[in-house]
């Protein structure tokens, strides 16, 4: 049983990992359009016709919650795919 929870961990640690890298890269990105989105843009925008449009209230925060839905879906399929390949499931040729 020691190797199967050595692979565990293993498993673990890698959507661990790719979790981390995720967040980072998706804090880069955001956080910039995010400031962007707050303090560079108008708090309403001016169309030819004379329409104003609007931020929505916490309609950043509703944005960014799908995405970081899809961060933890890639890190539980990378957990997966390297899963099904220690298995040897799977293989990459």
């Amino acid at each position: 049983m020691g190797r199967n929870a050595g692979r565990a961990r293993s498993v673990l640690a890698i959507s661990a990992a790719t979790l981390l890298w995720f967040i980072f890269i998706y804090t880069l990105i955001a956080s910039g359009a995010y400031r962007i989105a707050l303090y560079r843009i108008p708090d309403a925008v001016t169309y030819a016709a004379g329409r104003q449009q609007r931020l929505r209230p916490d309609q950043v925060r509703k944005e960014l919650w799908p995405s970081a839905l899809s961060i933890g879906a890639f890190a539980l399929q990378t957990a997966g795919v390297v899963w099904l390949i220690r298995q040897s499931w799977l293989s990459i040729d």
